[in-house]
């Protein structure tokens, strides 16, 4: 299907001080990257991740904005820093890949899962429209 209004989903950093972590989405085959979050809290202190997340154009909270020490992020929801519309339009099908760098340069666990949550573009037909042009004998 083609993305209509994308959702990333991923789990906890055990290890890791999301002060030190920048998590970029990227499609290859499109050429695109959107940076999820950048430091946040940087050059404050925002501790561990210990609660599943999801970055979503539409959240209230910025993700960059709403650390607040340990637990870092206490809503479950939070916009990106940079915005997931770019992949708008685009297939679902194809490699996506999470990008997750800690400028510490130490060890941390990985998140134990991280998720796509698509809202695809359903009957481009125009069917809902009434529309049947597109539509073949």
């Amino acid at each position: 299907g083609v993305v209509d209004d994308l959702k990333v989903l991923f789990s906890y950093f055990e290890t890791a001080l999301l002060t030190n972590l920048r998590v970029t989405l990227s499609k290859p085959d499109i050429g695109t990257s959107v940076v999820l979050m950048d430091e946040p809290g940087s050059p404050g202190f925002c501790g561990s991740l210990t609660t599943p997340v999801f970055f979503d154009d539409d959240a209230a909270f910025s993700v960059q904005d709403d650390c607040q020490g340990d637990p870092s992020l206490p809503e479950n929801e939070y916009r990106p820093l940079g915005s997931l519309e770019v992949f708008d339009g685009q297939l679902l099908a194809g490699e996506w890949i999470l990008e997750i760098v800690d400028s510490s340069a130490q060890p941390f666990d990985l998140p134990e899962f991280w998720c796509l949550i698509p809202e695809p573009k359903l009957h481009q037909d125009g069917f809902e429209s009434g529309d049947t042009t597109a539509w073949s004998p």
